[in-house]
């Protein structure tokens, strides 16, 4: 039986930074996290790339540790080491420290994300454009699934550009470029420190008040619209890559989740692909083994959620594994849902927040997408309101926004021409006629 979980509680400092702590007194490892509501999002065209950038910019040094070597040593002495991380929204970092270190943490966070130095700056910007390298074929054209699929959705703006970035962008961006990104983002009603484990809600708060007392005050930035552009449906995307298999990947627009056929919808998702005993990786590839990977995700924003189906897979069976894909996802309201796979499914969900209650990191995770996103009820109420949905509901919200003439296929790969031909007459009759 799980311990209980002392609530959460929350301060503002008179910066605007918000301070979450959840006491789990029962552990003795403490998780200590930053939120920023900052990514490729917020970004245009002639700086895509400058979150992804500054995040590495800002582990070359600080104030008092003024190298990327000197700050490493610093954190890694009394923590496992700080990660980090930029999104499409958000930009996050995380550690895990003994009870005894948080406040040393929390004052290494203050000075690494308040007083960087951005030492050896192109070095690092060099690092970021190794790392790009991975999306790009030897001619230099990116060939990454995922960003060609957000580009055809939502143009060159916003959700539409890489995360990452643009490297030809990322060449061109200096120090007053992320000085001033960060000058504009990391202020502190745009930032959230999480602490969770053994702590004293008062004693964090006046810690981290110490610690970002050089934050600056400010606003939370406003998130820029990103909606989808595309008018006609179901649509394909086409790249051409000389590689040994295509991949793909089959997206669908759904609501936000502020309503409940949302939560029907979750449901959906999780019976397609939640677990190896789940609709898509029992029928594609332990009875029929025509791919191997294979997975779906969602996406959630503010205005929509995307499901996507992506897929690595030989050209030769490409086509056919698109036919099941959709025969798949066409199942959940031509054979509903089982009692047994919901009940699955749902207790799932719920060890999912019961395994969160128990760890730090995990929980931290959940409370900074919490405050990431104000808008909607929090994780584990969502989690909860999972367990009330019935079958009828998944059926008829699939039926609804899973239909395979609303969705739209982006491929990278080699196919022959006649397969490319066949996809296209496949798309065509799906689409709705008058």
């Amino acid at each position: 039986m799980s311990r209980p979980l002392t609530l959460s509680q929350t301060s503002v400092l008179p910066s605007g930074l918000t301070v979450i702590t959840t006491e789990m007194p029962y552990h003795r490892s403490v998780c200590v996290g930053v939120a920023v509501r900052c990514g490729s999002r917020y970004e245009t065209a002639a700086n895509n790339g400058v979150s992804h950038l500054l995040e590495h910019a800002l582990y070359r040094g600080c104030e008092d540790f003024p190298t990327a070597y000197a700050f490493n040593a610093a954190i890694e002495a009394c923590s496992a080491g700080l990660d980090g991380s930029t999104g499409a929204e958000s930009m996050e970092f995380s550690t895990t420290c003994l009870g005894d270190d948080v406040t040393t943490v929390i004052g290494l966070l203050g000075r690494f994300l308040t007083s960087p130095t951005f030492a050896d700056f192109a070095t690092e910007r060099d690092v970021v454009l190794e790392e790009l390298q991975d999306d790009l074929d030897p001619d230099g054209r990116d060939v990454s699934i995922d960003n060609l699929s957000k580009r055809e959705l939502f143009g060159p703006v916003g959700l539409g550009l890489p995360v990452g970035g643009c490297p030809r962008v990322v060449r061109g961006l200096e120090v007053e470029d992320c000085r001033a990104w960060l000058d504009g983002h990391f202020v502190g009603g745009n930032m959230a420190l999480t602490v969770v484990g053994p702590v004293d809600h008062a004693r964090v708060v006046d810690a981290a008040g110490q610690s970002f007392s050089a934050l600056a005050s400010g606003a939370a930035v406003e998130r820029p619209p990103s909606p989808i552009i595309l008018t006609e449906w179901p649509t394909l995307s086409y790249l051409t890559n000389e590689a040994r298999q295509t991949e793909l990947a089959l997206t669908w627009s759904l609501p936000d989740p502020r309503d409940r056929e949302w939560e029907a919808l979750f449901m959906a998702y999780r019976i397609l692909d939640g677990g190896s005993a789940a609709r898509l990786p029992h029928r594609i590839i332990d009875q029929e083994g025509l791919a191997y990977d294979l997975g779906a995700g969602l996406a959630v924003h503010d205005q929509l959620t995307l499901l996507s189906i992506d897929a690595a897979v030989s050209h030769a069976k490409c086509l056919p594994l698109i036919d099941r894909i959709f025969d798949v996802v066409g199942s959940l309201s031509l054979e509903p849902p089982t009692a047994d796979e919901l009940e699955r499914q749902q207790r799932r969900a719920a060890l999912a927040l019961a395994r969160a209650t128990e760890s730090p990191e995990a929980w931290s995770s959940w409370l900074m997408q919490d405050w990431l996103r104000p808008d909607l009820p929090p994780a584990a109420e969502r989690v909860r309101r999972l367990q009330t949905i019935q079958i009828d509901e998944v059926v008829a919200a699939a039926a609804r926004h899973l239909r395979v003439d609303r969705v739209h296929a982006a491929l990278v790969g080699d196919l022959p021409p006649l397969a490319r031909a066949g996809l296209r007459r496949r798309l065509h009759r799906l689409r709705p006629r008058g």
